[in-house]
C-alpha cells in the first residue's frame, strides 16, 4: 500500500465520485449536501461520451461554495476543491498529482481511476458510485475496500439509472448505501468524527495485556456467532480491519467497540466479512494462468495409465475461491485442454471452498458484470458464458463441474487425492505458524506429482523438501514424494494470538479466564489430552449426527472427503471408504441409541493390492465435560485373531468364507435397521441426506 504524499497541499481524504447516465442529479445532491469546510478533495469522473461538451464544472459550481475546476494534466490537488475529468479522458493519481490521458482505449474509466486512487491514497481513499448504466466502477470498489478505504453507493431506488449502483451494491463492499445527499453527510461524519484508534500497542509488539485480551474477546465473539476462526491471521491484518469498522461506527476505543459488538450481532457479521479479504478476478496474472495451462497439459499427457486412484477423474481444489472468478478460470483452462483431446475421457471435478457464504453464493450463481470482457477473451465469453443486459452468466456445462462449499482450510479435513490445488493470495494474510501447518496439509492432499499454484508474492518457505519449483515467478510447484509430516486439523485459539504468534503467559491466563466466562470450548486441548491418554490409533471426534469435529492421526486410509458434498461439516459416514460405510453407520447408531461402546472386530478393507484388518471402535465420551455428548471413533489394530482355524488349508479357506458371509449378513441386518431408524436429518448443500 502506498502512503499518501506528505505534501501540505494534499487533502486528508481524497474522494473519487463516478457516475454516468442520470448522475448529474446525484452529483448536484451530493455537493449540495456536503457541509462547508469538509477538508477533502473531490475528483469527479463522469463516464460521458468523448464528444460531449464539458459543462460539468459550471453545473456543479452552482451547488457548492468550493472551487470547481476542470482537470489539467499534472494538476496538484488541494483540500476543499472539486476536480472534474474532461470528456474523453481517463484519470490516475500519483502522490496527489492528477494525470490524464485519452480514454479511447479505456472503456471503464471509473474502474481504472478507483484502482489508481486505492494504490495512491490507501486508507484515505473514498469511492462514491452514483447513477449510471452498466457496471463501470464495480471492479474498482474491490481495490478501495482492500486498501481499507471507504466505499459509498447511491441507493439504487433514488438513481435515475440504477444499474451501476445495483452492481456496486451486489459486491457486498459498500460501507453505506444512501441517497446522494445523505452520502455527503455520512462522509463528512466519517472523515471528521473519530480520530485514529488509540490502541497502537496492538501493532508495535509491546504486548499490552488489556488491548490484547480485548482483541481476543472480539475474535471469540466472531467465532461464536459465525463459526469463523480468524485467530491465526496476521495481527496487523486483524487490527487494521477492526480499526476500519470502528471508524465507520464512530467508536474510538477498542473496549467500547467490544461492547458494541456484544449488543449488535449484525456488526459482528459485518466485521467477519471485512476480515475475509476477497481479492479475485478472472485470469488474475494472465501469464501465470498461461504457464499453469502448460503444466496442466504436461500433467494430463504424463498421467499414469495405471493410476488406480481416481482413474477417470481429474480432481482440483481451489482454496479461498471467494466469488468464483479464479475457479471458473481454472475450469475454462481444463475444458480447453480436454477439447484438444488431452486427457481422453477424464471427468473434471473441482472443489471450490471459502469461509464466506455470501461470496460462495455469488460463485454458485455465476453471474458477473459486463466488465469481465477486459480479462476474459471474446472466444471464452462466447463458449462459456451467456450474455444478459447487465452481465454474463456462466453456462451450465462449466458450472456443473464445480462444487462450491463453505470450508475452513485450517479447521476442516482437506479434500484429498488432488491433481491440482490452487491457493492464491491467501497465505500472505496468515501468520507464519499457520503457513507452516497449511503447506504440509497441501502436500498431504495432493497426489504424487500433483501441482500446487500459489500467488506471486507467496512462497513455500521452510518446506522446500515437499515441493519442486516449476515456475519461480508464478509460483507453480509439483509435489515431491515422501511423507507430509505432522498434519494438524481443527486447531483453534488455544495459546495463539490473532497473528498466530505465541502469547505471553499473562495473556494466556487472561484468555483462559475469557473462555471460562464466555463458555467457549477449548476443543483442541481437551481432545488432545483425552486422545493421548487413551488412544494412539487414528481417530475422529463426531457428534451424534456423525459430523466431524476433530481429526487425530492419519485417517486417510479409512476416510476421504466424498465427491459432490458441498457441506460446512464433513460427515464421517459419507467420508467412510467403500466397504466401511455401513459398519461406521451401524456402530454409530448403536453407540448413540444405547449410550455404550460398540466394537466391530477384524474388519477388512482393501488397500492398494492388499487387505487391511482392523477394529472399529465407537465410544460415547463422558469426560472431559467439554466433549460430553460427542463420540470418539477409533480405527485400531485388531485385538483378536481372524478365525484362528488353520489346521488345514481347506478349513482355513472355509472358515474365512464363513466369516465373510456371517459378517455380510450381520452388516445387512444392521444396515436395514439404520435405514428404518434414522437419528437426525441434516441439510447438506442442495441435498437432503439422512444421517444414521
Amino acid at each position: 500500500m502506498t502512503s499518501p504524499t506528505d505534501s501540505p497541499t494534499t487533502a486528508l481524504w481524497m474522494v473519487g465520485i463516478g457516475g454516468s447516465a442520470g448522475a448529474l442529479d446525484g452529483y448536484e445532491r451530493f455537493f449540495s449536501g456536503m457541509p462547508s469546510g469538509a477538508g477533502m478533495s473531490f475528483l469527479v469522473v463522469p463516464h460521458l461520451d468523448p464528444h460531449h461538451k464539458g459543462m460539468m464544472p459550471e453545473l456543479l459550481q452552482r451547488c457548492t461554495p468550493m472551487p470547481v475546476v476542470q482537470i489539467e494534466d499534472g494538476m496538484q490537488t488541494q483540500p476543499g476543491h472539486v476536480y472534474v475529468v474532461p470528456p474523453g479522458k481517463s484519470l490516475s493519481v500519483l502522490r496527489g498529482t492528477l494525470l490524464i490521458e485519452d480514454a479511447v482505449s479505456n472503456p471503464a474509466p471509473i474502474d481504472s481511476f478507483f484502482e489508481s486512487l486505492a494504490r495512491d491514497q490507501g486508507e484515505q481513499a473514498v469511492a462514491v458510485v452514483l447513477s449510471g448504466m452498466g457496471a463501470d466502477g464495480t471492479r474498482g470498489l474491490q481495490a478501495i475496500h482492500n486498501h481499507l478505504g471507504c466505499v459509498l453507493v447511491q441507493d439504487p431506488v433514488t438513481a435515475q439509472y440504477p444499474a451501476m449502483p445495483e452492481n456496486a451494491v451486489a459486491t457486498g463492499l459498500a460501507d453505506q448505501v444512501l441517497p446522494a445527499s445523505e452520502l455527503a453527510r455520512y462522509l463528512y461524519d466519517w472523515a471528521h468524527g473519530v480520530p485514529a484508534v488509540q490502541n497502537n500497542a496492538l501493532l508495535d509488539g509491546t504486548g499490552d495485556l488489556k488491548a490484547g485480551a480485548t482483541l481476543y474477546k472480539i475474535l471469540l465473539l466472531i467465532r461464536k456467532h459465525t463459526g469463523q476462526d480468524f485467530s491465526q491471521y496476521k495481527k496487523s491484518t486483524i487490527v487494521r480491519r477492526v480499526e476500519r469498522r470502528m471508524k465507520g461506527d464512530q467508536v474510538a476505543d477498542l473496549a467500547e467497540y467490544l461492547r458494541y459488538l456484544q449488543d449488535n450481532k449484525d456488526e459482528v457479521v459485518a466485521l467477519s466479512r471485512d476480515l475475509v479479504i476477497n481479492v479475485t478476478s478472472f485470469f488474475r496474472d494472465a501469464e501465470a494462468f498461461e504457464r499453469l495451462s502448460e503444466h496442466l497439459r504436461r500433467s494430463l499427457l504424463n498421467r499414469p495409465q495405471n493410476d488406480i486412484q481416481n482413474a477417470d477423474t481429474f480432481r482440483v481444489w481451489v482454496v479461498g475461491c471467494s466469488t468464483g472468478e479464479e475457479v471458473y478460470s481454472v475450469a475454462m483452462i481444463l475444458c480447453e485442454l480436454m477439447n484438444e483431446g488431452i486427457g481422453g475421457t477424464l471427468k473434471i471435478q473441482i472443489f471450490a471452498s471459502d469461509i464466506d457464504e455470501q461470496s460462495l453464493n455469488r460463485g454458485r450463481e455465476g453471474f458477473y458484470p459486463l466488465d469481465i470482457h477486459y480479462t476474459v477473451s471474446e472466444e471464452r465469453l462466447e463458449r462459456f458464458f451467456v450474455r444478459h443486459s447487465h452481465g454474463y452468466k456462466v453456462k451450465p456445462s462449466l458450472r456443473d463441474m464445480i462444487i462450491f462449499t463453505q470450508h475452513s482450510t485450517f479447521g476442516d479435513p482437506p479434500f484429498t487425492r488432488l491433481d491440482l490445488l490452487t491457493c492464491r493470495n491467501m497465505l500472505i494474510y496468515l501468520g507464519n505458524d499457520l503457513q507452516k501447518q497449511l503447506l504440509p496439509l497441501f502436500h498431504y492432499a495432493l497426489k504424487p506429482n500433483g501441482l500446487l499454484f500459489l500467488g506471486p508474492s507467496e512462497t513455500i518457505g521452510q518446506v522446500r523438501h515437499l515441493f519442486s519449483n516449476l515456475e519461480t515467478r508464478w509460483k507453480i510447484f509439483q509435489r515431491n514424494p515422501g511423507p507430509s509430516g505432522p498434519i494438524n486439523i481443527g486447531r483453534g485459539m488455544s495459546g495463539l494470538s490473532a497473528s498466530g504468534m505465541t502469547l505471553s503467559a499473562a495473556v494466556q491466563r487472561e484468555n483462559a479466564k475469557i473462555r471460562r466466562r464466555t463458555g467457549e470450548l477449548d476443543m483442541p486441548g481437551a481432545v488432545q489430552a483425552m486422545l493421548m491418554s487413551q488412544w494412539a490409533p487414528p481417530a475422529v471426534i463426531v457428534d451424534e449426527a456423525g459430523n466431524i469435529h476433530y481429526v487425530s492421526g492419519h485417517t486417510s486410509t479409512y476416510l476421504e472427503l466424498p465427491a459432490g458434498q458441498p457441506s460446512n461439516n464433513s460427515n464421517v459416514v459419507d467420508m467412510a471408504r467403500p466397504g466401511l460405510r455401513y459398519e461406521v453407520a451401524s456402530a454409530l447408531r448403536i453407540a448413540v441409541s444405547d449410550q455404550r461402546e460398540v466394537i466391530h472386530r477384524n474388519l477388512r478393507l482393501s488397500v492398494g493390492e492388499g487387505t487391511l484388518t482392523f477394529d472399529l471402535i465407537v465410544r460415547p465420551i463422558a469426560t472431559p465435560l467439554v466433549l460430553k455428548n460427542l463420540l470418539i471413533i477409533v480405527f485400531a489394530p485388531p485385538t483378536a485373531p481372524v478365525w484362528d482355524l488353520t489346521s488345514t488349508p481347506e478349513m482355513s479357506g472355509a472358515a474365512g468364507q464363513l466369516a465373510e458371509l456371517e459378517r455380510d449378513l450381520r452388516m445387512t441386518r444392521e444396515h436395514l435397521q439404520v435405514i428404518r431408524t434414522p437419528i437426525k436429518k441434516s441439510r447438506v448443500g442442495d441435498q437432503q441426506i439422512l444421517f444414521p
